[in-house]
C-alpha cells in the first residue's frame, strides 16, 4: 500500500562499522515490444472516451455543407409557363392553286414550266407560275373550228327553213285560191244534174277544209321553224362558251400574284414522297401548291392538352422560340383558342388536344411559314415572392419546409408554397430574403 513505508535497499551504516561488499546484481530483462503496443492503445482509447466524456458539444456539432448545396433566398417574380408546339403561320396570305379547265383530255394532271423561287419577295401582277398549255392551246384551235362550224349550220338552217316557209306560204294561196274557185263553181249547181251539182259541192266542202287546215298549220309552222333555229343557237352560243372558257383556262395558266408577298412553295406528293413542288413536276388541278403571304403578320398555331387547356385566355403573353434559330427569342400573345378538342389516330387516338393561336409581336425577316416552333405562354405569375429552388422543398405528408443553415447548422422550416415552375418555388413563412437554404435537404439531413 502507499500508506506503508519500504524497507530501504540498503542497511543503515553504524559509526565505525566497514561497509559489507555487496555482489553484483544481474542486469534487469528489457519489457517486450508487445506489451508497449498494447500500452500505447489502452492509453489511446482511454483518451477517446475522456474526448467523449468530457466535450459532449463536439459530437454535436454538424458537419459542414459545400457551399454547392446551398441556395440563397430571393425576392422576385415567379412566372409559371406552359409549352405549347406547333409550326409558324401567316395571317394574311393568297392561297395559289393549279387551274381547273374544261377542255376535254385535261382533266388530268398540269406539269409547271414556271415557278417563283421560295422564298423571294413578289408584286402584285408579277408571273409567280406558268404550265404546259400545249394541249389546250390545240383543244382550243379545235374549238375555234366547231364554233365557226355551229354558226355555219346556223345560218344554213336559217335559209332553209326561210325557203320551207315561203313555200307553204304559196301553198296556202292556191288552197286559198282553189277554195274560192270551187265555191263558184258550186254556184252553177242549178243549172247542173244532180250527180254534177254533188260533185261540185263536195269539191267545195274538201277545198274549204283544205284551206282550213293549213290556216290551222300555220302558227304551229311557225312555231317549229323558230325551236329548230333556236336549239341550233343553242347549240352555237354553248360553242361560243366553250371557247371563251378555253380562252380563259389558257390565260389561267399564266398565273399573276394577287397581292405582294412572300412566296411560299408547298409539299406535293410526287415519285412516292412528299416533297417541295418545283419546275417540270405535274400538279393535280385544283391542288394548292403555293401561298403568297404577308410575313409581318405571322403566328405559331399550336396545340395543347385538353387537361392544360383552362389555364389559357386571350391576351396572356409567351415567349416564342424557333427550332432552325435556337438564339432567337420573340415575344407574343395568345390570339386564339379552339372549342373543340382534336384527336389523333391509332395509339394518339384518346389523346385530344386544343387548337391555340400565338400572335408574334415583331417581324423578323427570319420567320417563314411551316417553320417548327414553340410558344412558353405565361398562365400564372407571382409579384415580389420570396423564391426558392424547387430543390430546397421537403413535404412530410401535405406539408412542406426547407432546411435552413443557420452557422452550420440546420433548422426546419415549414412554408407555404404558392406557385412553383419547373426550377423555383414562391413561397411563404418564416423564411426571409437573404437566407441560406439546403438543396436536396433530405439526403443533408440524412448524413
Amino acid at each position: 500500500m502507499s500508506a506503508l513505508t519500504q524497507p530501504s535497499s540498503q542497511p543503515e551504516r553504524t559509526p565505525g562499522m566497514q561497509p559489507v561488499p555487496v555482489a553484483p546484481q544481474p542486469p534487469a530483462k528489457e519489457p517486450s515490444r508487445g506489451w508497449i503496443w498494447l500500452l500505447l492503445l489502452v492509453v489511446v482509447a482511454g483518451a477517446g472516451a475522456a474526448w467523449m466524456t468530457l466535450r459532449p458539444a463536439a459530437r454535436e456539432k454538424a458537419p459542414a455543407i459545400p457551399a454547392a448545396q446551398l441556395a440563397t433566398v430571393k425576392t422576385g417574380k415567379l412566372v409559371k409557363s406552359i409549352r405549347a408546339g406547333g409550326q409558324t403561320a401567316a395571317v394574311d396570305f393568297a392561297n395559289i392553286s393549279a387551274p381547273e379547265v374544261h377542255a376535254r383530255g385535261l382533266d388530268r394532271s398540269l406539269t409547271i414550266i414556271k415557278l417563283a423561287p421560295a422564298g423571294s419577295t413578289v408584286k402584285k401582277g408579277d408571273v409567280i407560275a406558268e404550265f404546259d398549255a400545249t394541249v389546250l392551246q390545240d383543244n382550243l384551235d379545235d374549238q375555234r373550228a366547231l364554233v365557226e362550224t355551229a354558226e355555219s349550220n346556223l345560218a344554213k338552217k336559217i335559209a332553209d327553213l326561210k325557203v320551207e316557209w315561203e313555200t307553204f306560204q304559196q301553198t296556202l294561196l292556191v288552197a286559198k285560191a282553189t277554195r274560192d274557185k270551187a265555191n263558184l263553181d258550186l254556184k252553177t249547181a242549178e243549172v247542173k244534174s244532180d250527180i254534177e251539182a254533188e260533185i261540185l259541192k263536195l269539191a267545195a266542202e274538201e277545198a274549204e277544209a283544205r284551206y282550213q287546215q293549213l290556216q290551222k298549220d300555220s302558227p304551229v309552222k311557225r312555231q317549229s321553224q323558230q325551236a329548230d333555229i333556236e336549239l341550233l343557237q343553242l347549240e352555237v352560243r354553248d360553242q361560243q362558251q366553250n371557247l371563251v372558257d378555253l380562252q380563259n383556262d389558257l390565260n389561267r395558266f399564266t398565273i399573276h400574284a394577287p397581292r405582294a408577298g412572300l412566296v411560299v412553295l408547298q409539299s406535293n406528293f410526287n415519285g412516292g414522297e412528299m416533297r417541295q413542288v418545283s419546275e417540270g413536276e405535274q400538279v393535280r388541278p385544283g391542288r394548292s401548291f403555293m401561298k403568297v403571304v404577308d410575313p409581318t403578320r405571322m403566328v405559331v398555331e399550336a396545340t395543347v392538352n385538353q387537361t392544360e387547356s383552362e389555364n389559357f385566355s386571350f391576351g396572356q403573353e409567351a415567349t416564342i422560340g424557333l427550332d432552325a434559330f435556337p438564339d432567337l427569342k420573340l415575344t407574343g400573345e395568345v390570339a386564339g383558342l379552339g372549342a373543340l378538342a382534336t384527336g389523333g389516330w391509332r395509339e394518339n387516338y384518346y389523346i385530344r388536344n386544343i387548337p391555340i393561336r400565338v400572335s408574334i409581336n415583331k417581324f423578323d425577316s427570319r420567320v417563314i411559314p411551316d417553320l417548327s416552333a414553340f410558344a412558353d405562354v405565361e398562365v400564372r405569375s407571382k409579384e415580389n415572392g420570396l423564391l426558392v429552388p424547387r430543390a430546397a422543398l421537403n413535404y412530410e405528408g401535405q406539408k412542406a419546409f426547407v432546411m435552413r443553415s443557420i452557422g452550420g447548422k440546420l433548422q426546419k422550416v415549414p412554408v407555404t408554397v404558392e406557385l412553383t415552375n419547373a426550377t423555383l418555388a414562391a413561397v411563404s413563412g418564416g423564411l426571409q430574403e437573404g437566407d441560406q437554404v439546403v438543396l436536396n435537404a433530405a439526403l443533408v439531413s440524412a448524413r
